[in-house]
């Protein structure tokens, strides 16, 4: 282990108990959401976890058994960021999650610079798209393209990691991506809702789903 000493992880979601716990560095993920979070309720199974804030990585219920370690979560695609964990059951398809993920960082981008606030913006568009069930493989190579162009010219790490929750999602539910695309949700949750913001938030960031 490379990591030593206690971190505080924040428990969301699909869990019994949620809250924000402090933990010893090395500690699986699943003794965290198990022994710790109490579980999933009602014996629903874990289908997705998503680790370190929006930014982090959206991963399978294969990463239980990787360890709250630097270097683990990072060779698993994840990060520890802020310690957040947000467990998600089998109710929940991964596009809809990814959305959530995707707005929160566009909405939280500055707009300094113009791949981080146009490429959010663009990812949030295609996801939406997805998500409606109007979206097409081509959308998938797009969305390729919009992150390596923020991962290469933002200015800060918020650009720089702002496809990660995509490119994460794409890598282990690619199979919800598609279904999607052909108008058949997995779960039915991504048509329950769509993302609006405040009419006060930030201008020419969110217009263009606004009513879509």
């Amino acid at each position: 282990e490379s990591s030593s000493g206690t971190a505080i992880v924040c428990l969301s979601g699909d869990v019994v108990n949620p809250g924000m716990y402090e933990v010893e560095m090395g500690i699986s993920i699943k003794d965290v959401v198990e022994k710790i979070g109490g579980g999933i309720p009602d014996g629903r199974k874990l289908k997705m976890l998503q680790t370190g804030g929006p930014l982090g990585g959206v991963l399978g219920p294969d990463s239980l058994k990787v360890k709250i370690d630097f270097d683990e979560m990072a060779k698993a695609g994840a990060i520890l960021g802020s310690g957040g964990i947000i467990i998600v059951d089998d109710r929940t398809c991964a596009v809809d999650l990814t959305k959530s993920l995707v707005a929160f960082c566009q909405y939280e981008s500055c707009g300094k610079c113009f791949p981080c606030r146009l490429g959010m913006t663009h990812l949030l568009e295609i996801v939406e798209k997805i998500s409606k069930g109007k979206g097409n493989l081509n959308d998938l190579d797009l969305m390729n393209k919009i992150g390596k162009n923020m991962q290469a010219g933002s200015l800060c790490g918020h650009g720089q990691l702002g496809y990660n929750p995509i490119s994460s999602a794409l890598k282990h539910f690619q199979n919800d991506f598609e279904s999607c695309m052909d108008g058949n949700c997995p779960t039915g949750s991504c048509n329950e809702r769509q993302i609006v913001f405040p009419e006060n938030t930030r201008p020419n960031s969110w217009q263009t789903i606004k009513g879509n």
